[in-house]
């Protein structure tokens, strides 16, 4: 699912469109984890500040730091660009499919023509890609979707764990 929208768009200086003047504190944010994955240090920090009212949010500039993290606490959601210096983000979004079934994987890429991102599409049932520049509602909204739909993930694995027992 592409999301394309002509509205106002995330730039380098976004600034969280906030009635309060600081961040929800831990306990008002809903439990859902997500994890940026972007070598462009300013995309990570704006993604983080239009996310980071409502979830908890980690980022890393490589997949292997994204790597190291999973390993070290669950995400509900990866975001990952596309164009990465090492591994590009559709490759690692396979990765965390294999590892993480439950988590559930947004590409974020400015170029939908890719043939990669074609197939990424495809297969959107297993991700999402979205259209950079994203607008910031759009975003959230798709990270609020994807967060239930990791949770449904979990418990249909849980459900699964329990009828085979």
């Amino acid at each position: 699912m592409f999301i394309r929208v002509n509205e106002p768009y995330l730039s380098l200086d976004y600034r969280p469109l906030s009635k309060s003047p600081r961040p929800a504190s831990e306990s008002q944010k809903s439990q859902g984890r997500v994890l940026i994955v972007d070598d462009d240090g300013g995309i990570r920090r704006s993604l983080s500040a239009i996310l980071q009212e409502e979830f908890r949010v980690r980022t890393a500039s490589s997949c292997d730091t994204a790597r190291a993290l999973l390993g070290r606490e669950p995400f509900d959601v990866v975001m990952s660009d596309f164009e990465m210096p090492v591994q590009d983000g559709l490759s690692f979004l396979d990765y965390v499919q294999r590892q993480y079934p439950a988590t559930v994987g947004l590409l974020l890429t400015g170029r939908a023509e890719h043939a990669k991102v074609n197939k990424a599409q495809k297969e959107w049932s297993r991700y999402r890609v979205l259209l950079k520049p994203v607008e910031p509602q759009s975003l959230i909204s798709t990270i609020r979707t994807s967060f239930h739909v990791s949770r449904l993930r979990q418990s249909t694995g849980r459900l699964s764990n329990l009828i085979n027992k």
